[in-house]
């Protein structure tokens, strides 16, 4: 599932999150990393996380995953949470 090119995107984030909290997250390195890799390419811009397909848990889980993969992202939460 982590390397299927389903768009899935939250499913991948929590079988991730899943994965490390097993402790064996270091059979799946590369294959995480691909996904994070891809996932902050097409979903942070200027450090902020701009997936639709979320909510306030799930947008957590990214944030933490995304920052201990080293890669950069704001502490800041969309603004599409307080659109009327």
């Amino acid at each position: 599932m982590l390397v299927s090119n389903t768009e899935k995107t939250m499913a991948k984030i929590h079988l991730i999150d899943s994965i490390c909290r097993l402790g064996v997250s270091y059979h799946f390195e590369r294959e995480i990393e691909e996904v994070l890799q891809g996932i902050h390419k097409n979903y942070v811009v200027n450090g902020e996380i701009t997936l639709e397909d979320h909510n306030l848990s799930s947008l957590a889980v990214l944030f933490r995953l995304l920052r201990q993969q080293g890669l950069h992202v704001l502490p800041s939460i969309p603004s599409t949470y307080f659109d009327d």
